[in-house]
């Protein structure tokens, strides 16, 4: 099971004086697709990665997270 918010992405989310939605851009699904298939990584039972560029590297900010690829190296391929 897992559990994924936009709001951690958009500090508009947390505004009480926004009347609106936040508007949704490429940006926001870009980084939340990142973030969704390296934790459904996670439910495979993969690990974060240390030998290649992954999908499944951990990031502990932003930066990084923006600098990982949107895929799995060879090595976590063979994992699932």
């Amino acid at each position: 099971t897992g559990v994924f918010s936009f709001a951690r992405y958009d500090d508009s989310f947390f505004d009480p004086s926004q009347k609106e939605l936040p508007k949704v851009t490429m940006s926001l699904i870009f980084r939340s697709v990142k973030v969704m298939v390296h934790e459904i990584g996670h439910m495979f039972g993969i690990r974060h990665c240390i030998y290649f560029n992954c999908i499944m590297n951990g990031s502990n900010h932003a930066e990084e997270g923006a600098k990982k690829p949107l895929y799995l190296c060879p090595m976590c391929v063979r994992k699932l």
